[in-house]
């Protein structure tokens, strides 16, 4: 046994992909944890009012992001792993392509702060993090190096983007900041992260100066990429219009109150994520040898996401109280009534993990979107009633709301959503449980 380690170890290919993947799980550690305690001492150090405006401003741009991206994320890696030799017109295109759009971002944010008659103090602070977006645009690189299986070289610029971010939270504490200097502190996370993707690039003997932009190329690009800027525009404000409109609805306090319940309710989003990566491919290969294996694969994931998912629901129900006491203080604690709220749509998300995946090896991604795209609206039509009547603890049902209620107005016109219904309504019920004790 212990030669056969040694082997595996030894190997070239596994100590390839497992250094590439060893970097990507140490920036998802710092993100997850670092992020979470300087997170806290950001909220303590703030207040309820300060801290919703930063979070505020946070979410307001990232209505607007999936536009300044473009969507060309996976389109990019996927046209350099087809056409290694094109590569300096994918990425000067990609590039030239992205920097046109955030400007249009930029103008685009300060014209609806206008609309909005947004105070000049939450312009100034908007338009920093807007700022920051010009920066991502180097995150081409990143995509390059995903597709040379060299992702090492991303979550090394990851890791240290987030350090130096962290880092400058902490001495904006110390010092007794305002809250404009943690607005740069996200722009700071992003242009070091932009610094060290370049370097990397550079180190890796090639230039940014041997780029080129293609009429064509770019035609060909926007072409593909139209579907997802729509699945990330509907992504985007599923995950941030709450906040935003519990801005302009309430105020600033509100949204640092909900900020904290969001925090608190997605910190356990990766393990569904983690969890679905890995059995990927078991459930593709699963299809392929038969169709009963294939969904049984699938409803057990669907168990445990139920159980992980609940188990963490109740928990937090119960103790939210002291959690957001014993973390953020007693500024906070209206986000733990939130708290027990928003958890539960942990369940929904949990499930939506593997829903993807589903959809994925079933060819139906186009049903994905059109969730999201219907999630997205009813979102803020749902918001504009419950939190006008019931606050922010209106906002987290509303969202609970829009993450369930999609599944059950497309599953009649699609077979894939039914066949989703089953698994998801097997989980609930425990069929796993009597069925194993009748057999």
């Amino acid at each position: 046994m212990l030669n056969k380690i040694k082997s595996l170890i030894g190997h070239q290919g596994f100590r390839k992909y497992f250094f590439n993947t060893g970097w990507l799980m140490a920036d998802k550690i710092v993100s997850i944890f670092f992020g979470l305690f300087i997170g806290i001492w950001v909220a303590r150090y703030l207040g309820p009012g300060k801290y919703g405006l930063l979070n505020f401003a946070i979410s307001f741009v990232s209505l607007f992001s999936a536009v300044g991206t473009l969507g060309l994320d996976q389109i990019i890696i996927r046209n350099i792993i087809r056409e290694p030799e094109s590569r300096d017109n994918i990425l000067g295109t990609s590039f030239f392509l992205r920097l046109f759009s955030s400007v249009l971002l930029l103008i685009f944010v300060f014209a609806v702060l206008e609309i909005i008659h947004a105070s000049v103090y939450d312009e100034v602070i908007v338009m920093i993090i807007a700022f920051g977006q010009i920066f991502t645009n180097f995150n081409i690189i990143d995509y390059y190096f995903q597709s040379q299986v060299k992702a090492k070289f991303s979550g090394i610029s990851n890791v240290l983007g987030r350090l130096f971010s962290y880092a400058a939270r902490v001495i904006f504490i110390v010092l007794g900041m305002s809250v404009i200097w943690f607005a740069v502190a996200v722009v700071i996370e992003q242009l070091i992260k932009g610094i060290f993707l370049l370097y990397f690039y550079l180190k890796n003997k090639l230039s940014v100066l041997t780029w080129k932009y293609s009429k064509q190329t770019a035609k060909n690009l926007l072409k593909d990429s139209w579907s997802l800027i729509a699945s990330g525009i509907a992504i985007t404000i599923y995950m941030g219009i709450d906040q935003v409109m519990i801005k302009e609805m309430l105020n600033n306090k509100a949204v640092g109150e909900y900020a904290v319940a969001v925090k608190l309710s997605t910190f356990w989003y990766f393990i569904p994520m983690v969890i679905s990566s890995s059995i990927f491919p078991a459930i593709v290969n699963a299809k392929k040898q038969n169709s009963k294996l294939y969904f049984q694969r699938i409803q057990k994931v669907y168990d445990l996401f139920f159980l992980l998912s609940v188990s963490i629901a109740l928990a937090t129900t119960f103790l939210s109280g002291w959690i957001v006491n014993f973390l953020y203080g007693s500024e906070y604690v209206q986000a733990a009534q939130v708290l027990q709220v928003y958890i539960w749509a942990g369940i929904i998300v949990f499930h939506g993990t593997i829903r993807g995946n589903f959809l994925i090896t079933e060819n139906m991604q186009k049903v994905g979107l059109q969730f999201r795209i219907l999630g997205a609206i009813l979102n803020i039509l749902l918001n504009i009633f419950f939190i006008k009547y019931y606050g922010i603890i209106g906002a987290a049902y509303a969202t609970i709301i829009s993450y369930v209620l999609p599944i059950y107005l497309l599953a009649p016109f699609y077979s894939v959503l039914r066949k989703e219904l089953t698994f998801t309504w097997n989980a609930y019920l425990f069929k796993w449980l009597w069925s194993g004790k009748q057999k």
